[in-house]
């Protein structure tokens, strides 16, 4: 199934309704930390140049519109990493996720403003076990 295909399937079945924002809308910035969004400093970093613009883009209208953000980024224990379970075993290249390490920091294009919550996570899921809804 090419593209178009699939988005023709996409819009018949309702998949592209849309919902709109609710009652009480967050921005949520996963990861976005040099760790994972910058390849020139980190193992695990990928190229995320044309994501960030547009990401950059849905901030600036969040923060326009007062809009409450939430930034994560991965932060693992210094030692055995004993708080990233088998996700740091699986992949030893996350080692580089230390705490105060330039790989934590969120990358200056998406940089947290005063008031902004960066929630520090260990696992994949900032918001597993939280009452986040999936």
């Amino acid at each position: 199934m090419d593209l178009s295909q699939a988005e023709d399937y996409y819009n018949h079945i309702g998949f592209a309704n849309r919902v709109g924002f609710g009652t009480k809308p967050a921005l949520l910035i996963i990861d976005c930390n040099h760790g994972c969004a910058n390849p020139s400093v980190s193992p695990i970093g990928i190229e995320m140049s044309e994501e960030i613009k547009q990401i950059r883009r849905l901030l600036d209208l969040a923060r326009d519109k007062q809009i409450p953000v939430v930034h994560t980024t991965v932060v693992y224990s210094e030692g055995q990493f004993r708080d990233g379970g088998w996700f740091v075993k699986k992949v030893p290249a996350l080692e580089v996720l230390r705490p105060d390490s330039k790989e934590t920091q969120i990358i200056p294009e998406l940089a947290p403003e005063p008031g902004e919550l960066v929630l520090e996570k260990r696992f994949p899921s900032g918001f597993y076990g939280t009452n986040m809804h999936s």
